[in-house]
């Protein structure tokens, strides 16, 4: 066990690790930790997902301003996918919607992870890249409609809101990994 994550949990910091199966292992490996040092009784240890982290931090924004959009389940954005694929005018031409709703979701979250803007996708000039933007453009429509965003929109919805004295991120920390920072 990490001293510096020990220290983090026991001085009542939120550890982020990158997944559930993570945050799952270094909740019990703290607990382990606490409990082989002769400890009784010890604080429990706030370790989150990144995603889950996220999502509280939005609900936590819900509550204090119920402007705020909600964020959609995973159950919702991929039928918000579904919906906008199957309303464009050639939808019959797809073998399989529900699969080009899902490459079109995979797309979007790429785009937004390594920050590809639309005008670079739109100079490509392929059939496939407009019909992606057709489609990126109609599922955010139906987001506002609805005053939702997906999990895509997040990180910069928190990070808007940390940035604002009333709404602070708190004590985080997280896995250090060359390969994740949140």
């Amino acid at each position: 066990m990490n001293r510096a994550l020990l220290e983090a949990a026991g001085a009542g910091h939120t550890i982020l690790a990158p997944n559930t199966e993570l945050a799952a292992a270094l909740f019990d490996a703290l607990e382990r930790a606490h409990r082989d040092s002769g400890r009784e009784i010890w604080p429990t240890p706030r370790v989150r997902d990144f995603g889950g982290w996220l999502r509280e931090r939005q609900a936590e924004r819900q509550f204090a301003d119920s402007s705020t959009p909600r964020c959609l389940t995973d159950v919702e954005e991929r039928e918000l996918w579904r919906m906008v694929v199957l309303e464009r005018e050639s939808s019959e031409a797809y073998l399989d919607p529900s699969g080009a709703a899902r490459a079109a979701r995979r797309a979007r979250r790429t785009m937004h992870e390594y920050a590809i803007p639309s005008n670079a996708i739109a100079a490509d000039g392929s059939e496939e890249s407009q019909i992606f933007l057709d489609w990126n453009a109609r599922f955010e429509e139906r987001c506002r409609a609805v005053r939702c965003i997906d999990a895509d929109r997040l990180p910069m919805s928190v990070a808007r809101a940390s940035n604002s004295p009333e709404q602070g991120a708190g004590s985080i920390v997280w896995i250090e990994s060359p390969h994740w920072r949140p």
